[in-house]
């Protein structure tokens, strides 16, 4: 049987980053030596937890400006080109809860 290892969670919610380590951490994991452990948003938590997490910081915004912008487009015209490509200025911001990989 093969077994997959964990490398990395994702966590879109940050404040359950905390929870996720504090629970690797009672089945006997490191991190960020067995598993690293990742956010998005940049809270200020983020920085501040016992093991600081790193986060991909968005810039909220100006993705609500942009949302407002589509939605003000959609209800002044209803054929408004829904799918589009959309670029958000993002910063990967790294801190302690992840390490390198290595190929195996």
């Amino acid at each position: 049987m093969n077994h997959v290892r964990q490398e990395l969670i994702l966590n879109f919610i940050e404040r359950h980053n905390v929870v996720t380590i504090k629970q690797l951490q009672q089945l006997g994991k490191s991190v960020p030596g067995d598993v690293s452990v990742m956010g998005i948003n940049d809270i200020g938590m983020s920085r501040y937890a016992q093991t600081p997490l790193a986060t991909m910081g968005v810039d909220a915004d100006e993705v609500c400006r942009v949302v407002f912008e589509i939605l003000q487009n959609k209800l002044k015209n209803p054929y408004y080109k829904e799918m589009q490509k959309i670029q958000i200025k993002n910063e990967l911001i790294i801190r302690q809860s992840i390490r390198r990989l290595e190929k195996e």
